[in-house]
């Protein structure tokens, strides 16, 4: 049975946004069995036991069989890379290029300016990551279909 960290607890600002969440999404849409192993912030999250399982104390963790991974990026493509569903074989190499563009080129600055607020110089360069993204993933080869 696939194991999973995720917190108890966490404040209402960043609740929604925890790491954990991309790698439950994943699991469910690959239809794989988890279990939740919930962590405590604090004494539990900096325990030596969690610290084993993640090395920087924080969540999400999976292990499978023995086989213990951390940092969401890594966990999500070792699912896919179980799943036909998730990365279809022909589309491999796509799949991986946009989870670690989701990861680093979209996620990073969208992150930023999330925090700091959408000021106007901000919502240009929000709108050209926009066209950049959907004139890519428009193509068939990126989304498995015809439209």
């Amino acid at each position: 049975m696939i194991k999973l960290s995720a917190y108890k607890w966490v404040p209402p600002m960043v609740q929604g946004l925890v790491r954990d969440l991309r790698v439950r999404r994943a699991l469910e849409e690959a239809g794989l069995a988890y279990e939740v192993e919930l962590i405590a912030l604090g004494p539990q999250q900096a325990s030596a036991e969690h610290r084993a399982w993640q090395p920087f104390g924080q969540v999400p963790a999976y292990e499978e069989d023995g086989h213990k991974l951390f940092e969401s990026g890594a966990i999500v493509l070792h699912i896919a890379e179980k799943s036909a569903k998730l990365m279809p074989r022909e589309l491999r190499d796509d799949v991986i290029q946009w989870l670690f563009a989701s990861l680093n080129a979209i996620e990073v600055p969208f992150m930023f300016l999330m925090q700091n607020g959408l000021r106007r110089p901000h919502r240009r360069t929000v709108a050209r990551q926009d066209t950049r993204v959907d004139r890519h993933t428009a193509r068939p080869t990126h989304r498995g279909d015809e439209g």
